[in-house]
C-alpha cells in the first residue's frame, strides 16, 4: 500500500482530536503508578544516536520522542496530583537528562550534518545535557553545535560537562556543573566524558584525572556562592560504563570533601546496553541502554532523608534492646514466667494510608527501572490506558519527526528481507548477520567496485 502525506497528516489529525478528548478528563493520581518514586526522580535517555523516531518495525520499540515527552508530562501531572492529595507525604521532584550521543546512528543525523535532528532535540524539554564522544568526531558537528545560537547556546545553563574544552580558548564548551532546584531537593549536577581520543583537534578532552583536581570542582562542592542554600544530593552524567573505573575515580574526589552519606547517583552511557552497580553504601552508577530502546528512570533520597532513617533505625533498636532487658528483668523476677514480647517493625514506607488516597510506595533508597521504549509499556507503567498517555505536545513533536523523516525519504520501504538476522550467532549459521554480510553484501556489492573483495580480503 502507498501512503499519501496527506493521509498521514490526516490521522495525526484525528488521533489528535481523540487524545484531546481524553486528556479533558484526566485520571487522578493513579493508584497503579510502577515506579518507585524517592525524593528524587530522574527519567534518563542516553546513546539515542539519532533514533528519535522509534523503530517502527519492531512493536517491542515502537516509541518516539513524541511518546517519552507524553509519557514525562503525564509523570510530572501524577506527581503533581499525589503532592495535592497529601502535600506532607508527596514531596517529590522530577527531571529529565541526556547524557549525549544524540548524532549519527540514521538518515536524520549523518555525514557531519545535524540540522534536520536538532531541532527535534530541541522540542524535549532536557534539565541537563551531557556531550557524548559522537558529538567530537566531525568538525562540522562541533562548529554547528557551537556557533552562535547552535545547539549549545540553546541548552545554555542546561549543557553541562567538565572535561571538553576548546582547544584554540582553552575554555569549556558546555557549563561545567548545574544546580538542580526542585521543590522538595536541589541537586549539584556534573557532566564527565570518558578519556577519550580520536576527537577532533578543534576541542581538547582534559583527563578526568586532572580535571578532577582542579579548583573549580573543590570549589562546586564546598564555596561556590551558586551553592547557596545548599545541595541535598549529587548527580554525575558520566558518558562512559556504568562500572569503568572513572566512575570510583570521580566518587573518591568528590567524597573528599563531602560526607559519606551524602547520596550520589551515576548517569552512565557509552557502551550500550543495560547496566546498573552500586558504587558505595550511599552511591550507585545506571546505564540505560541504547538506539531509544530503553527510557530509564532511577530514584535516589536526599541526605537528609538518609539521615533522618539513619536515626529512626537507631532509635527502633534502643527501643527493642530496652525491651528486651525489661524482659528479662521481668523473667528473672517472675521465675520460669513465659512472657510474650512482639515488636512491629512495619513493612516500609507506604504513601498515602487511608482507603480514599492513592497507595503509591515511597522509597528511601536507590532504586532504578529500565522501561522498555514501547508506547503501550510506557502507558502501563503510568497507570494509563493507550488512549491516555499521549499530550498535545507529544502529538506535536510525533507529528514533527514524521515529516521530517517523510521529507528526508526515510519512511520509504526500500527492501524486506525475508528472515531475521542476528549479529551475535555464529558466521556459519545461516541465519548470522556476518553470513549474510560476508556471503552476500561483500561478493555482490563490494566485488562490484574492484571485482575481488571477499570476507577473506
Amino acid at each position: 500500500m502507498i501512503q499519501h502525506k496527506g493521509m498521514k497528516q490526516s490521522w495525526f489529525l484525528w488521533v489528535g482530536h481523540l487524545f484531546a478528548l481524553a486528556a479533558i478528563f484526566p485520571r487522578s493520581a493513579s493508584a497503579d503508578l510502577n515506579l518507585p518514586l524517592g525524593d528524587i526522580n530522574v527519567v534518563v535517555l542516553t546513546d539515542v544516536h539519532s533514533w528519535v523516531g522509534g523503530h517502527g518495525a519492531k512493536e517491542s520499540y515502537d516509541a518516539n520522542y513524541g511518546d517519552v515527552l507524553s509519557f514525562y508530562q503525564r509523570l510530572q501531572e501524577q506527581m503533581k496530583a499525589l503532592r495535592l492529595s497529601d502535600p506532607e507525604k508527596h514531596q517529590h521532584d522530577l527531571w529529565i537528562v541526556n547524557n549525549g550521543d544524540w548524532i549519527d546512528g540514521t538518515g536524520l543525523a549523518m555525514n557531519g550534518d545535524p540540522s534536520y535532528l536538532v531541532p527535534i532535540l530541541e522540542k524535549m524539554p532536557w534539565d541537563v545535557v551531557n556531550v557524548g564522544n559522537h558529538e567530537l568526531y566531525d568538525k562540522d558537528v562541533i562548529e554547528a553545535t557551537y556557533r552562535p545560537g547552535g545547539f549549545a547556546e540553546w541548552w545554555g545553563s542546561r549543557y553541562v560537562n567538565a572535561n571538553v574544552l576548546h582547544t584554540q580558548k582553552a575554555t569549556p564548551v558546555a557549563h561545567r556543573y548545574r544546580l538542580l532546584k526542585g521543590d522538595n531537593a536541589n541537586v549539584l549536577t556534573f557532566g564527565f566524558l570518558y578519556n577519550m581520543q580520536g576527537n577532533d583537534p578543534s576541542v581538547t578532552v582534559q583527563t578526568v584525572q586532572d580535571t578532577i583536581h582542579e579548583d573549580w570542582f573543590h570549589d562546586a562542592l564546598t564555596t561556590d556562592t551558586e551553592m547557596e542554600g545548599g545541595y541535598d544530593a549529587i548527580m554525575v552524567l558520566a558518558h562512559m560504563d556504568h562500572q569503568d573505573e572513572l566512575v570510583k575515580i570521580i566518587l573518591d574526589r568528590i567524597r573528599h570533601f563531602v560526607s559519606e552519606d551524602m547520596p550520589i547517583q551515576f548517569i552512565a552511557g557509552h557502551t550500550h546496553y543495560r547496566g546498573y552497580s552500586q558504587v558505595d553504601n550511599f552511591s550507585t552508577s545506571c546505564e540505560a541502554g541504547r538506539f531509544l530502546d530503553t527510557v530509564g528512570f532511577v530514584s535516589f533520597p536526599k541526605q537528609s532523608t538518609i539521615r533522618n532513617a539513619a536515626a529512626e533505625k537507631a532509635a527502633q533498636e534502643a527501643a527493642e534492646a530496652a525491651a528486651q532487658e525489661a524482659a528479662a528483668d521481668s523473667n528473672s523476677t517472675n521465675g520460669n514466667e513465659d512472657v510474650s514480647n512482639e515488636t512491629d517493625t512495619g513493612g516500609g514506607l507506604l504513601m498515602g494510608e487511608d482507603s480514599n488516597s492513592p497507595q503509591v510506595e515511597y522509597h528511601d533508597t536507590f532504586e532504578h527501572v529500565f522501561i522498555d521504549a514501547k508506547y503501550d509499556t510506557l502507558a502501563e507503567t503510568l497507570g494509563l490506558e493507550r488512549n491516555e498517555m499521549m499530550t498535545e505536545d507529544g502529538m506535536f513533536l510525533t507529528e514533527f519527526i514524521y515529516n521530517v523523516q517523510q521529507d528526508l525519504g526515510l519512511n520509504k520501504i526500500v527492501g524486506c528481507i525475508e528472515q531475521d538476522y542476528d549479529l551475535g550467532k555464529h558466521p556459519s549459521d545461516p541465519s548470522s548477520l556476518w553470513n549474510l554480510y560476508c556471503n552476500e553484501v561483500v561478493p555482490h556489492v563490494m566485488g562490484e567496485l574492484d571485482g575481488r573483495a571477499t570476507c577473506d580480503g
